[in-house]
């Protein structure tokens, strides 16, 4: 996959998921303490914000109370990163999601995406097309 492709896709996802925060930017409410488009603007700034990042999914946020915010999430890298470099990754991840928002990242799992079967990642644009 070219970089230009790449930057394209990952373009989309930042502008999809901003238009989705634009759409539910309300004030908190009962039902969203955090307020409405948090996890979109989370997602967005993970995915912009690390090269190494293609995606941003599963993301749970809990709240305990004012000030009190934690979350799990996955991350998508790609096949060829180490784990040392992965567990460096995550560590900036959490270190700019707190300092940006003050929400604790208390978990980030990794799925890889294929980079070396030329098969699959026609598979996976192909499936991309059709969904986006």
């Amino acid at each position: 996959m070219s970089t230009i492709s790449s930057q394209s896709e990952r373009n989309i996802a930042i502008v999809k998921t901003s238009v989705i925060a634009i759409l539910a930017n309300r004030k908190p409410d009962k039902r969203h303490p955090l307020g409405h488009g948090r996890i979109e603007y989370l997602t967005a700034m993970i995915i912009s914000a690390f090269e190494e990042v293609r995606g941003a999914y599963d993301l749970f946020i809990y709240n305990f109370g004012p000030n009190k915010n934690y979350a799990s999430m996955h991350i998508e890298v790609p096949d060829t990163m180490t784990l040392d470099h992965i567990m460096v990754l995550i560590r900036k991840i959490e270190k700019k999601v707190y300092h940006k928002t003050g929400v604790i990242l208390t978990g980030i799992g990794a799925y890889s995406y294929n980079t070396k079967d030329d098969e699959a990642a026609s598979i996976r644009r192909c499936i991309r097309i059709i969904f986006t």
